[in-house]
């Protein structure tokens, strides 16, 4: 009678340590590809992303001045008389002072084919103008080299929406609709029911470069410039209840 008693409580308690076993490891989230998945009891934490077209109506522009002379005091003083004609012109054609920038100056040596004996100096100076009239820009430019003659150089042109908040508010829509239809597919794989949201991250928006708009007309008589149309995106972070 003693034994099997004894037998009976060693069964007793390696059920007990075997349902614990299972507990331990149930409780314990497997590793996921990138390392150790965390997880949260009863919520799912998703990122949505959130997109909205719209045409520029800013355009940024680099233009500069580039001079060699045999000394650099000459070269200096090119690029400077060059960067001076330069804002008069735009400046004169409608551009606002505080629109006009210059962002950097450079002057370094020229050398001989051996590279030893220095034959002069190359000086750039650039400017940084910001066009608010796209319809001008084409126009612009070319007043910027007529002014400037040699030496004029084009470091890029690129656009922007002077307003973003006009827009943003589309593009945040959009992503926390993302972001649901996402927690939603989750929720339905795991065969469980989406609850209520417990907390939203502002993940902040960006601009893309322009897609090119066959709408974008060239200017007559000057350089063919196309805006093309901005994506501005926006990014949301959503922890959702599990039902």
């Amino acid at each position: 009678m003693f034994k099997r008693c004894k037998t009976l409580a060693v069964l007793t308690v390696a059920a007990v340590a075997t349902l614990g076993a299972g507990r331990a490891a149930a409780s314990t989230p497997p590793d996921g590809p990138d390392g150790p998945t965390e997880v949260t009891s009863g919520t799912i934490t998703v990122t949505g992303t959130g997109t909205a077209r719209v045409a520029p109506d800013t355009a940024l522009l680099n233009l500069g001045v580039q001079a060699t002379a045999p000394t650099g005091a000459e070269a200096m003083a090119r690029v400077t008389a060059g960067s001076n004609a330069l804002t008069e012109a735009v400046t004169a054609a409608g551009v606002a002072p505080e629109d006009v920038q210059t962002s950097g100056l450079s002057l370094w040596s020229v050398t001989d084919r051996e590279g030893v004996a220095v034959t002069g100096y190359q000086a750039m100076i650039n400017v940084n103008v910001v066009v608010r009239d796209l319809d001008a820009v084409g126009e612009l430019i070319d007043t910027a080299q007529a002014a400037v003659g040699e030496g004029f150089t084009i470091g890029g042109v690129s656009f922007d929406v002077s307003d973003p908040e006009a827009v943003l508010p589309e593009a945040r829509t959009d992503a926390v609709a993302n972001a649901r239809a996402i927690a939603e597919q989750y929720a339905d794989a795991a065969g469980v029911a989406l609850g209520a949201i417990v907390s939203i991250h502002d993940g902040g928006g960006t601009g893309s470069p322009p897609y090119p708009r066959p709408a974008a007309a060239a200017m007559e008589d000057s350089m063919s410039i196309s805006p093309g149309t901005l994506e501005l995106t926006a990014q949301v972070t959503i922890t959702f209840e599990l039902g």
